[in-house]
């Protein structure tokens, strides 16, 4: 079981970004005498925030934005 502050130091972020996630029930913790997060609650966390993948990024970027641009 992982603390806020050990979860902040692995993401490279601030404790107040982690606790943000958990306050709007991004990230899942379990309340003993202090908020501890699971590896697998973590790894769940981090699946749900995954980006598009590079292929579908490539598809969009062809398509134009301006649809009434045309571009010859």
């Amino acid at each position: 079981m992982l603390t806020v502050a050990d979860v902040a130091q692995l993401l490279k972020v601030s404790e107040s970004k982690i606790r943000q996630a958990i306050e709007c029930g991004e990230l899942v913790v379990h309340r003993l005498p202090a908020i501890r997060i699971s590896e697998e609650d973590l790894a769940a966390y981090l699946q749900s925030r995954r980006s598009v993948p590079p292929e579908r990024k490539q598809q969009r970027a062809s398509v134009p934005r301006l649809k009434h641009l045309k571009l010859s």
